[in-house]
């Protein structure tokens, strides 16, 4: 199986961006419960990204107690993680990501490629982030970041944690403590 993915930290300021390009692109959402979703908001953590073509490309799957969720290796499928802030940690920014995978194996152990449009669609939708939202900070290789990501980290005096999947501020911390 073969996969690309971008690392990030953005904040829910950047979602006006995000949800621009995706009306623009005429990019349907879909939340983790299989459902269309119009946009993406402070309450959304994971969306699924695809065009109208290849909706007939989605394998649903069941949980023994009936929750659906996308088979995201076989599904034409994007996932934007969006990382940010949870409703428990707001003293927290969380690594957000863009993944799919480019091929999958299938019941007999074949390997499937999907479609190089899917692909496109991958690589159009990180061209437009790196050249519109995300810039390298800090000397991080690993990560790319938002302005008001940035702004935040230094605003707060954040730590990165040593996984580098977190920054977390004392300082908001302590503020909550009290």
């Amino acid at each position: 199986m073969r996969s690309r993915q971008i690392n990030f930290f953005i904040s829910a300021k950047d979602y006006g961006i995000i949800n621009d390009y995706i009306i623009r692109n005429q990019i349907v959402i879909y939340g983790t419960d299989t459902s269309i979703t119009n946009s993406i908001d402070v309450d959304t953590h994971q969306v699924f990204l695809t065009k109208k073509e290849y909706v007939e490309n989605l394998v649903i799957n069941f949980t023994p107690n009936g929750i659906r969720y996308f088979d995201i290796f076989k599904s034409y499928l994007l996932e934007l993680s969006l990382g940010g802030f949870y409703p428990n940690s707001k003293n927290a920014m969380n690594r957000g990501r863009v993944y799919f995978t480019k091929s999958y194996y299938d019941n007999d152990d074949k390997i499937c490629n999907k479609s190089v449009l899917l692909n496109d669609l991958y690589e159009e939708f990180i061209k437009f982030l790196k050249k519109n939202l995300l810039v390298r900070y800090s000397g991080d290789k690993d990560y790319l970041y938002s302005q008001s990501a940035i702004e935040w980290i230094e605003t707060n005096e954040a730590i990165q944690t040593k996984c580098g999947q977190r920054w977390i501020s004392e300082k908001l911390q302590n503020t909550e403590e009290k």
